[in-house]
């Protein structure tokens, strides 16, 4: 159980951090499996929430917050022990406060979870139609699952394979300004990071930045172009395009 002086002094590979809109929680996922939420505010920083593996998949990536304060975070693949896996979770951040609470609370709302088979791996997410969607790429599935974030219902799967890329394996994704465009980093042939090497889950065939257009109001989308990205050492292309952020000018 976490107690008021707890800080963030963690043993093992954290992974992603994100911060919600006011800039006072940190959600911290860990590669192995659970998740913190930090008070940023605090000095030191202080662990007010913490869950464990059970409760929060390994591999955790992509997370948002939408407008009225949920906050979306998802887990996936990308180690031998865990392969492969698509989890999305909700949390209310206005249930989280200052003082510590007990292991698991407050509790996620579970969206959806993929957990047998191949062809999972979820990783990066942003949000579409005005907030309306929420969109978390699966690299090892070639696809986009859309969730309705009024209802937390899973209301689409764009499917990205196809003419422009037969293997895109999007990982992290970001929306233009005008909510027009999602981008996606697509991964390479020879992924240094987040992959299982007897699966390769995060193996693409065309490493470059891919162009999805939206459509339906954020409910779906079509994959119209990549933009190469090549990095050849000794005659192999080893580019692996990962990180990506819209930045508006």
């Amino acid at each position: 159980m976490v107690t008021s002086r707890s800080v963030l002094r963690v043993s093992g590979e954290r992974d992603i951090p994100v911060i919600d809109a006011g800039s006072r929680f940190t959600a911290v996922t860990l590669r192995g499996g659970g998740l913190f939420v930090v008070d940023s505010t605090a000095t030191p920083m202080a662990i007010v929430a913490e869950y464990d593996a059970a409760t929060v998949n390994q591999n955790g990536c992509g997370g948002v917050e939408t407008a009225d304060g949920t906050l979306y975070l998802n887990a996936g693949g990308g180690t031998p022990t865990h392969p492969f896996g698509s989890s999305l979770y909700a949390f209310n951040v206005s249930d989280f406060t200052s003082a510590p609470a007990a292991p698991n609370t407050p509790p996620p709302a579970l969206v959806f979870s993929i957990e047998e088979g191949e062809g999972a791996d979820s990783h990066g997410a942003a949000l579409t139609g005005d907030g309306a969607y929420l969109w978390v790429a699966d690299r090892a599935a070639n696809a986009i699952v859309v969730v309705a974030t009024a209802t937390n219902d899973v209301v689409d799967e764009i499917a990205l394979a196809g003419p422009v890329s037969d293997d895109p394996a999007p990982d992290l994704i970001d929306v233009s300004p005008d909510r027009t465009w999602v981008f996606a980093s697509l991964r390479g042939l020879a992924p240094p990071t987040g992959n299982a090497p007897d699966h390769h889950n995060a193996v693409g065939a065309t490493p470059g930045l891919g162009l999805i257009r939206v459509a339906d109001g954020g409910r779906s989308g079509e994959l119209i172009a990549v933009l190469p990205i090549a990095n050849v050492v000794d005659g192999a292309d080893v580019a692996d395009p990962h990180g990506l952020r819209v930045r508006p000018t």
